[in-house]
């Protein structure tokens, strides 16, 4: 890929039905390898759409999105789907954990999928956990979790394949003023390794820590 690690939003639209208002229009993002950019702007103006649509789990109604330079908004659904489990990680805001698995299970399912030896994702996952401050059993089922024990559990599922691209929704929402330091050590030590890190974030704090800010205004 020319430009590996880029990723790019030209002229981007999104509605949620054909006859619908725009939640935005024409907006064009660029965040590069190795930079942590945060998107903001008030609440509705659509930064958590704009996230799914960075993440090919939607699809614009104008406009493209491309990786390295190559287009993948359009591409077909096995194409988009094999990309985002090898090279996107995802943090939703509201974790999206299986409550009925294992904390082990729930961050090792991008391991799985990408046929990565069990021996191999437990260590890291291990290692994930400490570095988010966390201290749990992983055989311990995802089930009474505090919010952000989840967000934490979450970011640590994301990381696990050392994905190129991490986007993450408010992952310090949940936070107090600790976990949030060790989250986003975390999440510039990825940029600082050279991959590219989207976070849609209200915190003053993670705006400090940003490469850049970038105000979505719909």
């Amino acid at each position: 890929m020319s430009g590996r690690g880029e990723l790019e939003a030209r002229n981007v639209s999104y509605r949620y039905s054909r006859a619908g208002p725009a939640v935005f229009d024409s907006v064009s993002i660029r965040a590069r390898r190795g930079e942590l950019l945060v998107l903001t702007g008030p609440s509705g103006c659509g930064k958590s759409t704009l996230l799914f649509l960075l993440g090919l789990m939607l699809r614009p109604n104008e406009g493209v999105i491309t990786f390295g330079g190559v287009p993948l908004s359009s591409a077909r659904e096995r194409e988009r789907s094999r990309f985002r489990a090898r090279d996107i990680g995802f943090v939703f805001q509201d974790a999206a954990l299986d409550r009925s698995r294992t904390i082990l299970s729930n961050i090792c399912e991008p391991a799985v999928l990408n046929r990565v030896p069990r021996r191999e994702a437990v260590r890291t996952a291990s290692d994930l956990l400490d570095q988010v401050g966390l201290d749990l059993p992983m055989c311990r089922r995802a089930d009474g979790l505090s919010g952000g024990q989840a967000q934490r559990i979450a970011l640590c599922r994301a990381l696990i394949c050392n994905p190129q691209f991490v986007l993450a929704d408010e992952p310090t929402g949940n936070l107090d003023a600790e976990s949030e330091r060790l989250v986003l050590d975390r999440l510039q030590s990825e940029a600082g390794s050279g991959r590219t890190v989207v976070v849609v974030s209200h915190s003053d704090q993670v705006k400090a820590r940003a490469s850049r800010a970038v105000e979505i205004r719909g």
